[in-house]
This record gives C-alpha cells, structure tokens and sequence, in this order.
C-alpha cells in the first residue's frame, strides 16, 4: 500500500472558508482572526495570493466580477 501523501497547499489555489481545516490553515498562514479572513475573502476573491496582499496592505485593485 502507498502512503498518503500530504496535500500540498499553493497560493494559487482558492481558499475555502466553509472548511474548517482549510481556514484554520490559512488562519495560521496569515496570521490573522476568522473574521479578518472572511473580510478578505469576500473584498478581494478567493484567491491565496489577493487575499495575503490585501491582509498587508499591498491591494491595488477589488475582486473582478
């Protein structure tokens, strides 16, 4: 039998705050509170990378529709 391999997690891949161990992950990354991250998430999109450049400040443009 083959070990499992962990799940690598990229910035390039949308973040899900439905799932718990997603956003405690990206909770940990950012090193922000939940309700930070869903602030994120909703103001800039699901993307990793928007997200870790709007939580510091570095966010030149809103979420596209």
């Amino acid at each position: 039998m083959l070990a499992e391999r962990p799940v690598q997690v990229t910035n390039r891949r949308p973040l899900n705050v439905d799932l718990d161990f997603d956003a405690r992950y990206w909770i940990e990354e950012f090193r922000v509170s939940a309700a930070q991250l869903d602030s994120a998430v909703l103001a800039v999109g699901p993307l990793a990378e928007d997200v870790r450049r709007y939580l510091h400040g570095n966010a030149t443009s809103i979420k596209s529709a």
